[in-house]
C-alpha cells in the first residue's frame, strides 16, 4: 500500500512541477521618505498571471533587512 502511495506523491509532483505559475518582477522602486531611523520605498510591481482567473493582491508589505538589521 505504501509503494502505491509513494507513486501517488510522485505522480502529483510531476504534474505540479509542469503547472505554470504567476510571476512577479520589481518593475521601479522609488524613495517616498526617509528619517534618520528608517526609509519609505514606493515600488511597482509587474504581475504575471497565465491563468484567466484574477489574482486577488490589494497590498504587499514586506522588510528589508540588511547585516540581521
Amino acid at each position: 500500500m505504501s509503494s502505491f502511495i509513494d507513486k501517488a506523491k510522485e505522480f502529483v509532483a510531476e504534474k505540479i512541477a509542469g503547472v505554470p505559475k504567476p510571476e512577479a518582477t520589481l518593475a521601479s522602486v522609488s524613495i517616498k521618505s526617509f528619517s534618520r531611523d528608517s526609509v519609505l520605498f514606493h515600488s511597482e510591481v509587474s504581475v504575471h498571471n497565465p491563468y484567466p482567473a484574477p489574482i486577488p493582491i490589494s497590498e504587499v508589505s514586506y522588510e528589508l533587512k540588511s547585516a540581521d538589521r
